[in-house]
């Protein structure tokens, strides 16, 4: 793979990843949740407080995402307080970064025929 193909193929894995990113906040800040939050981190705070919810959602987490997906995210936790408008600003701008590098790759395609 020359290096061309591996600089679009990063960009889109990085926009896809903050798509991704930014939903989580989004719908955690739509939950009542902290917009700075990702579900999970919210989920291993209140596992941390022995919230019953908090350990059900950890659990189905190891399960599905990766074992000790809460522990993990809980090491790099810093609790901040923002607006939910700001998740969105951020699902938006990582929408805009995907649409560019998805312009970039048919360039890149284009480029080849």
């Amino acid at each position: 793979m020359t290096g061309a193909a591996r600089g679009w193929l990063g960009q889109v894995w990085l926009g896809a990843e903050g798509i991704t990113e930014a939903a989580d906040r989004f719908l955690n800040a739509l939950a009542g949740g902290l917009a700075s939050q990702t579900i999970s981190e919210r989920a291993a705070l209140a596992k941390s407080r022995g919230k019953m919810w908090g350990c059900a959602l950890c659990r189905y987490l190891s399960w599905t995402v990766e074992r000790h997906h809460c522990a993990r995210t809980l090491a790099g936790i810093e609790e901040r307080p923002a607006a939910a408008v700001l998740a969105g600003v951020q699902l938006a701008l990582a929408a805009a970064a995907l649409a560019g590098a998805v312009r970039l790759a048919q360039a890149f395609v284009a480029h080849l025929l």
